[in-house]
């Protein structure tokens, strides 16, 4: 019993164990507070802001993707380094503006009510400080270190968490904690940056026209097929919020909220640490080495999310109407498709991954802007005209086809390499 126990110790303390952990663990708080501050505001505020809360994070979630441009993926894949770490800093320092710049105009054009741009604003400005922090993040993960980045990641979010909560039962409102959480937010990552910069490396932004247009047309097909991903996800909300009310936004987002934390964890594990070493074996040059890595992450994918969605589904309603004080009864068979469809979709994860460490990013961004095109006049139809069980039924309609579309796509990409005897 001690041996197995010492050797379980041992495996816990391996770096490459280590890294995992802590990439889920980030995820599992930064999803952890997103749900905490829904459910306060439902709790001590009131069922509309929650909604406009929950619309300001799916709006800045579409607003992260320009910040990040998707070159958290292509970075932490460097593994030749092909661009410096200040390149990819200037890179994201001219993302944050372009994004900053998007969002003021968004404001503007869509003529929202005060508190309802400002809870926008502010929910960005957390995207914004963490979108620029990843950078240096994904220099971590190249390095082997994301233990390191996990760990301040974790603390970051903690104290964003702790900092609202606080101010939201002191003051009872929403703008006012959200103000507070993003200042602690800032305080943490600039302590962190600094420290990053004083230890690891001398960090400069350097506007470099050539090197960053390289790395932009690089990370362009990621940064769209994430648009692409990001919309299809949040669609259901966007159309709910100007469609319906702020109030079916929050009942969307409860019923959604599970799958939102599945997201997350299986996005962090197959884009943190493993995706690196999925392109240490590309680097290999070995097709059936990577064949037989994808395949492995695909199995353990695919029974992760089927005891998930087992559990979810059998637990789902009743917790969450004890969780946020709302009945949801009404929704179950909304909440059951919400489950079936994303689950599925999800289990795919591995595969969009893989299909960006082989560098075949533009025929999956073309897979997800097909998908957005051709399901955007469906889910503006259903949800039109069934509300909150349309918008369920919508993600049917967006994930089905896609499911089946990622694999054949892996399956070509992987056939095509093998062809050429792994040649890259």
């Amino acid at each position: 019993m001690q041996t197995s126990s010492t050797g379980i110790i041992q495996l816990i303390k391996k770096p490459s164990v280590q890294n995992n952990i802590w990439t889920i663990l980030a995820s599992g708080v930064e999803s952890l507070t997103v749900m905490i501050m829904i459910f306060l505001t439902v709790r001590l505020v009131g069922l509309a802001e929650a909604g406009i809360l929950s619309f300001a994070f799916a709006v800045s979630g579409l607003l992260r993707i320009v910040i990040t441009l998707g070159v958290r993926v292509f970075q932490s894949t460097d593994v030749n380094q092909e661009h410096t770490l200040n390149t990819y800093i200037g890179l994201r320092f001219c993302s944050s503006l372009v994004a900053f710049v998007s969002v003021l105009v968004f404001l503007v054009i869509s003529g929202f009510e005060v508190l309802k741009a400002f809870v926008i604003l502010l929910v960005f400005f957390i995207f914004l400080v963490d979108g620029f922090a990843d950078v240096f993040m994904g220099d971590m993960q190249q390095k082997g270190k994301m233990r390191i980045a996990g760990r301040m990641r974790v603390c970051a979010f903690l104290l964003c968490l702790t900092t609202f909560v606080i101010v939201m039962f002191m003051t009872r409102s929403l703008l006012v904690p959200l103000v507070i959480s993003v200042i602690a937010l800032l305080f943490v990552y600039v302590v962190w940056i600094w420290c990053y910069r004083k230890h690891f490396i001398r960090v400069r932004v350097i506007i470099d026209k050539s090197a960053i247009k390289t790395l932009i047309i690089s990370t362009l097909p990621i940064a769209i097929g994430g648009l692409c991903a990001m919309f299809l996800y949040n669609s259901p909300k966007y159309f709910l919020g100007f469609i319906e009310s702020d109030e079916a936004v929050a009942i969307f987002t409860m019923l959604a909220m599970p799958l939102a934390m599945l997201n997350l964890l299986l996005h962090s594990f197959f884009s943190g640490a493993e995706i690196t070493k999925t392109a240490e074996v590309f680097a290999g040059g070995n097709p059936e080495a990577l064949s037989r890595r994808v395949n492995k992450q695909l199995l353990f994918s695919l029974a992760f999310v089927a005891l998930y969605g087992l559990i979810t589904v059998t637990i789902g309603i009743p917790l969450l109407s004890w969780f946020y004080n709302t009945d949801l009864t009404a929704y179950k068979s909304a909440f059951i498709m919400i489950t079936l469809s994303c689950s599925a979709y999800y289990a795919t994860l591995p595969i969009g991954a893989v299909v960006t460490v082989m560098r075949k990013q533009k025929q999956y961004m073309y897979l997800l802007v097909s998908a957005a095109a051709v399901t955007f006049p469906f889910i503006w139809f259903f949800i039109d005209r069934y509300g909150i069980t349309g918008a369920a039924y919508s993600f049917l309609i967006i994930y089905m086809p896609l499911i089946p579309a990622c694999y054949i796509l892996y399956r070509i990409v992987l056939r095509k390499l093998k062809t050429a005897g792994g040649e890259k």
